[in-house]
C-alpha cells in the first residue's frame, strides 16, 4: 500500500491552478478527468465547497481534497493511491489525473515534448542505440557524461539499450528520471517501480498480467485494453518471460495511438541495429506468438518535471 501525503502534492503542485472555464472547452482534459470519474462540474463544486476560494480556478489544495473525497483511510493528510495488492485506488486515479492536468496547464514539457524527443533522438542518435553503437545521453547525471550529447559512454558498445533511449527522451523533454544511487538508469524491469509512493517519476496508468492466462486471444483482449488508453510519451515498459534480468525487459516509447484506425500504435524504441519506430499492434506488443509471451506490460506517464526544465 502506498500513500499520497496533502502537503506533498500542495507542495508538487505550487502556483497551478486549473481554469474552470477552459477546461470546459477543453476535449482532451475532460477525457483525462473522464478516466478518473470526474467531470469539470466536480471540479466546480471544489471550488465553490469548504476548501475552495471561489474564483473559477482549482488549486492543489482544492484537487488533493477532491481527490481524497474518494478515500477512506480517515484523514484528510493523505489518501491511498495503490491498495495493499497493488492496484490503483479512485483516490489515486483522481489524485493521479488532477496532478497531470495541473501540470500540464502550468509552464514546462507534456508528452508531446517526449513524443518528439525520441523521435529527434532517432534522427540524431539512432546508430548510437543500437546494440553495436556506443551510447551517448543528454543527462548530465550519467556518470562519465562530461558533456551531453556528445560524450560516447565506454562500456556500451555490444549491449541492449531500450531503457537507455526510452528514459533519455523522457529527460531530454524536461521530466525527471529515476536512477539507480550510482547515477546509472534502471534496468528496463525495474522501471515499474518508480511508479508508486508520494515520491514516484511516472504514474502508472494500466498494468496486464499476463502469467498464468494460456489463451492467446485473452492475451491480446487484455494487451489491447492497455494500448487504447495509451498518450504521445508514455511508456510501455515489458517484462519477458524467465530469469533474465539485465535483457529481460524492453521500453517503448509511444510517439501516436492509431487504435481507432488501424488498431497499432506508433512506438519508437532501441532495437539489434538502432533506435526506430515501429506500427504495433497487440500481437508484437505482447509477442503473443509461440510460447514466448511477455509476462508483464506496464503502461507509465511521466509526471514530474525536473526542477530545471522550462
Amino acid at each position: 500500500m502506498s500513500k499520497i501525503q496533502r502537503d506533498g502534492f500542495i507542495q508538487q503542485h505550487r502556483d497551478q491552478k486549473l481554469d474552470l472555464d477552459k477546461l470546459r472547452d477543453d476535449s482532451r482534459a475532460q477525457e483525462t478527468l473522464s478516466e478518473a470519474d470526474l467531470t469539470v462540474d466536480d471540479l466546480a463544486r471544489a471550488d465553490r465547497g469548504r476548501y475552495g476560494n471561489r474564483d473559477g480556478k482549482l488549486d492543489a489544495r482544492e484537487a488533493f481534497y477532491l481527490a481524497d473525497d474518494f478515500d477512506n483511510d480517515g484523514t484528510r493528510r493523505s489518501l491511498i493511491d495503490y491498495n495493499a495488492t497493488g492496484q490503483q485506488t479512485p483516490a489515486g486515479r483522481a489524485a493521479g489525473a488532477l496532478g497531470v492536468l495541473l501540470d500540464s496547464k502550468g509552464s514546462g514539457p507534456t508528452g508531446d515534448d517526449i513524443a518528439r524527443a525520441a523521435l529527434d533522438r532517432i534522427d540524431r542518435f539512432g546508430d548510437n542505440y543500437g546494440v553495436p553503437g556506443a551510447w551517448i545521453s543528454p543527462n548530465p547525471r550519467i556518470p562519465g557524461n562530461r558533456v551531453p550529447d556528445s560524450t560516447v559512454m565506454n562500456g556500451t558498445k555490444d549491449k541492449w539499450k531500450c531503457n537507455l533511449f526510452g528514459l533519455d527522451a523522457v529527460y531530454q523533454a524536461g521530466f525527471e528520471t529515476p536512477h539507480y544511487e550510482s547515477g546509472w538508469y534502471p534496468i528496463a524491469t525495474e522501471v515499474p517501480n518508480y511508479s508508486s509512493g508520494r515520491n514516484r517519476i511516472f504514474d502508472r496508468v494500466a498494468h496486464v498480467d499476463l502469467r498464468g492466462v494460456s489463451d492467446n486471444d485473452e492475451k491480446l483482449r487484455l494487451i489491447e485494453g492497455l494500448m487504447r488508453q495509451a498518450k504521445p510519451g508514455d511508456l510501455i515498459m515489458a517484462n519477458h518471460e524467465g530469469e533474465d534480468i539485465a535483457d529481460g525487459g524492453h521500453t517503448r516509447v509511444v510517439t501516436a495511438n492509431n487504435m481507432d484506425e488501424d488498431g497499432t500504435l506508433d512506438c519508437a524504441q532501441a532495437r539489434q541495429d538502432a533506435a526506430k519506430v515501429l506500427h504495433e499492434d497487440p500481437k508484437s506488443v505482447g509477442r503473443v506468438y509461440g510460447s514466448s509471451s511477455e509476462e508483464q506490460l506496464f503502461l507509465l506517464r511521466p509526471i514530474r518535471k525536473r526542477a530545471d526544465a522550462r
